[in-house]
Parts: C-alpha cells; structure tokens; sequence
C-alpha cells in the first residue's frame, strides 16, 4: 500500500492481522492490526521500531509480522526494540495469566517466561530492554515508529519524553498512544495537546490508541517544559479541552472522562456533577462501555468525594460514601485508607484497623497512594511499619533513578 495513503485507508479496519498475532494481551483486534500494518507499509528502514510497554508479548508480535513482511527489512539491522519490567504490579497481570496460561502470579512475580513463551517465533527480531522504565535511555538513533504503554505515570511519561522523543524524526516518525483513549492518563493529553501544532493527528482512534506523526522537530524549551510537565492546573484544564474539540464527537467521550479524572485528582471540586453531565452527554458510549472506563471514573470520583469530606472532618460521610464503593465491589487501596480515617475519627477502632490491613495489600509499591498509606500508618500509632516503608521507597528505583544526574 501507498505509505502515504494508509491512513486514509485505514486497512486495519478491515483486514486482520496475521494468525500468528492472536496472542495473549491488551491490544484490541483492530489496534493489533494496525501494528502489524504500520510495520510494513509505514516503516523505511532508516531508523527502528520501539514497543515501550511490551507486557505478554503481542504488540512485539504484531510488529515484527509485519516488520519481517517489509520489502525494506535487513535482517541484519533490523529489531523490535521491546521495553518492559515484566513485574506483576497489580492484579491485572496475574489475572490475565490465570484465564489464559492457568498459571498462578502473585504482585511482584515476574510475566517474562510467559512474554518469553508468546514471542518465540519472532524472538530473532526482537531486542528486550528489561527493567524499571524510570531508568531506562535510548542510544539507538532514530525511531520512526514509537508505542507507547509504558507511561502510566507523570514520572514514567517524563521518561518517555525525555530520552525517546528527541529520537523521532520531522515527517517520518508516528508515537502511537495506546492508552490515549483511557481516562486515567490525563497528562498525555495534555503533553500531546501541547505539541499540538507539531504533531498531526493521523489516527484519532484506533480502540483505545491514537496515532499521531511529527511534522515538525520540538523546540528544545517546549521539550524541557513537556518533560518537567510545567502546567498549571488552568492550562492542563484548557489543553485537555482543546483535545477534546480536535476530537470528532465519536471519540469525546474518553477524553471527557479524562477531564473528570483531572478534576477529581486537583482536589478543587466535586467531580461528580461533571461526571453526571458527561454520562448524560455520552449515554450511549456509556451503555456500550465494555472497557468500564465510565465506572472506573465513578468510583474515583466518588472516592475523591469521600477523601474531601474525611479532609473536612465530615467523617460519617466519608464513611457513607466508602460503604457504597466497597458494596458495588470497588477494593483500591485509596477507599480503604478513606475509610481506615474516618472510621478511626468515628470511634470504629476495629473497623479501622480492619481498612488498614486491606490498604496495606492494596498499596502499590510507589507513587502518590504509597505516600498517603505512610500518614495513615502514622495516624494509627504504626511508626515503626511506616519508617520501613519509607525506607524501602528510598532504595527504590523510581527514587535511585530521579537521583542521577
């Protein structure tokens, strides 16, 4: 196919990917497709392909199918350069590889054997980069396309820019974001949105992935403030907005919750009486909602709601609102510790300690929630517990990582 005219053709929306790609992972058909096209069709050979965030496999997969069908490719030069900590951070992973491997994960275990296993085929195309992203650089030389499902933090997508996104080339390079249509990331559409004028959108929405090729190369400055994310929350609210009017109506409704998430995150509102507007604007998407992307913003909403009134001392609220989430089946570790504060202010001591516990299995092992878990544990009277995990974040990676020069 005509490089240029594959994005007006689309042919993923209508030609599957190989056989050969219906793997085990995250992808949506269509987007598994489009991998494998763009590999193809899209790609010249003058720089690489690098799949940040590979998982189980399939994204690497599909790149590489379609990679090895190029009339371009040197297999002497050419890889799929794949980035990963293969570490079980969550239940997702565990989860997945349960229904589809029946092999049991605990958090902390490593997905690599199962990606090792999924990308045998093609593993001669690949070039595994394993380990914490947060220290992660590239000295590969130019990338001309870049998949991004890796930054799932501020500290991650910082990364992203800072070492990956100096290497994309004016005219020639894609970054495909295939978390762009979660509501959850909002900073990266922020950050895109501000590259706005140099980066056209070529592919709004491919299921949950947008693609975007460079027109032309960002300025240095614009680069560091994108890196830094210097945006206040005024601008990240005016550049979210401007992402959703680039938008056809079709696809607002993810970035309308992304809003929602934004809101509910500052800390400066009630984000619920957006979210109303947005179900009732949106009320189809939300009845075809198979991602449960509107109830996951529920719950953070709600929980965001719960937080304000336990921050104001209302704490029978909180306890209200954190009953309603726990009985729709909503275990995060930030409604447990709401609920292990306004219990303990409430005179609940054993239900208290009870919300404690589960915060503690719950709690990621960094971030902003580790954080709050370390004053809650100090609340409570467990200094000793919350000087331990203090300590363990200070030999973390993340930390180690921030602290190079």
């Amino acid at each position: 196919m005509n490089r240029s005219a594959i994005f007006e053709a689309e042919p993923w929306r209508t030609i599957a990917a190989p056989p050969s790609c219906d793997l085990v992972g995250m992808l949506g058909e269509h987007e598994a497709s489009m991998f494998h096209h763009l590999a193809r069709d899209w790609f010249r050979g003058e720089g690489t392909i690098v799949d940040a965030g590979s998982f189980l496999g399939r994204s690497a997969t599909c790149f590489a199918t379609g990679l090895r069908d190029n009339p371009r490719f040197d297999a002497a030069r050419h890889r799929v350069h794949c980035f990963d900590d293969f570490a079980c951070h969550d239940e997702v992973a565990p989860g997945i590889v349960r229904e589809h491997f029946g092999d049991e994960l605990a958090i902390g275990d490593s997905t690599r054997p199962f990606f090792e296993r999924q990308v045998a085929p093609v593993r001669d195309l690949l070039e595994v980069h394993a380990g914490d992203f947060h220290a992660a650089t590239w000295t590969g030389g130019p990338i001309e396309i870049l998949m991004v499902d890796v930054a799932k933090t501020v500290a991650l997508h910082s990364r992203l820019l800072e070492h990956f996104f100096p290497a994309l080339q004016p005219g020639r390079s894609l970054v495909i974001h295939q978390d762009y249509h979660h509501p959850q990331l909002s900073y990266a559409h922020v950050v895109m949105e501000f590259f706005g004028d140099r980066f056209e959108l070529v592919a709004p929405r491919v299921d949950d992935s947008a693609v975007f090729r460079l027109r032309d190369a960002l300025p240095p400055p614009d680069l560091a403030r994108a890196i830094a994310y210097d945006f206040d929350l005024t601008e990240q609210f005016a550049l979210l907005e401007r992402a959703i009017a680039r938008n056809a109506p079709a696809d607002r409704p993810w970035l309308e919750l992304s809003r929602v998430t934004l809101l509910a995150e500052s800390g400066t509102a009630d984000p619920r009486s957006e979210l109303d507007r947005v179900e009732a604007l949106y009320a189809d998407a939300m009845r075809h909602d198979h991602g449960g992307y509107f109830r996951r913003v529920r719950d953070l909403a709600d929980t965001a709601a719960a937080e304000r009134h336990a921050a104001r001392g209302e704490h029978l609220e909180a306890l209200t609102i954190t009953d309603a989430l726990l009985g729709r089946g909503t275990h995060q570790a930030k409604v447990f510790e709401v609920r292990a504060i306004a219990a303990f202010h409430t005179g609940r001591r054993d239900a208290a300690e009870a919300a404690l516990t589960a915060a503690r299995e719950l709690t990621p092992a960094h971030g902003r929630s580790r954080a709050s878990f370390v004053r809650i544990l100090r609340a409570f009277g467990h200094d000793d517990e919350a000087e331990t995990v203090v300590l363990e974040d200070l030999r973390s990676p993340v930390l180690e990582a921030a602290a190079r020069p």
